[in-house]
């Protein structure tokens, strides 16, 4: 978590000042990154973030919204949408993550090419590395084992779908 009160610029979709993105040629790689971001998971309050006081960087932070539900998400939903997502693809869009997505492109023109190293990191995502960030949130989050398989599963699901989709 990053604290920088009063140093922060902070944009959501749902903003009329998104339209205002700082489109600085330094940026660029991070709102590619952050848009792969959008799509891969089912933000339903996503956010970027430009700090002030440290220059050329950009980002978004998870309070909870990342996972399709919000924060009232369960492992059987997770379940319900990694099933959904490998039988139909189109379901998950029902979460918004295109046009969270759609938005960042298309306000800051990003191109085919500038997602393309975005989207080759998150190829290169293992299941040992989704078992280690599903394994980090501490005890104290009240997060059981059931509820981190269940969203190991959605994030693997989440990604297959984004590398085929994405062809």
């Amino acid at each position: 978590t990053r604290d920088c009160p009063n140093r922060c610029w902070v944009a959501s979709p749902d903003n009329p000042y998104f339209r205002d993105l700082p489109n600085r040629p330094e940026y660029r790689e991070n709102y590619a990154a952050i848009a792969i971001f959008f799509r891969l998971f089912c933000f339903d309050d996503p956010q970027i973030i430009e700090a002030e006081d440290l220059p050329s960087e950009i980002f978004t932070v998870d309070h909870g919204h990342f996972l399709p539900c919000g924060i009232g998400w369960s492992s059987d939903q997770l379940r319900w949408f990694a099933q959904a997502t490998k039988e139909d693809p189109t379901t998950l869009p029902l979460c918004f993550p295109e046009n969270n997505y759609n938005k960042v492109r298309s306000d800051i023109g990003l191109t085919d090419k500038e997602l393309e190293a975005p989207l080759k990191k998150v190829g290169k995502i293992s299941t040992e590395d989704i078992v280690m960030a599903v394994s980090l949130p501490p005890d104290e989050w009240g997060i059981d084992i059931d509820e981190r398989v269940a969203a190991a599963e959605y994030i693997s699901a989440r990604i297959s779908w984004l590398l085929e989709t994405s062809k």
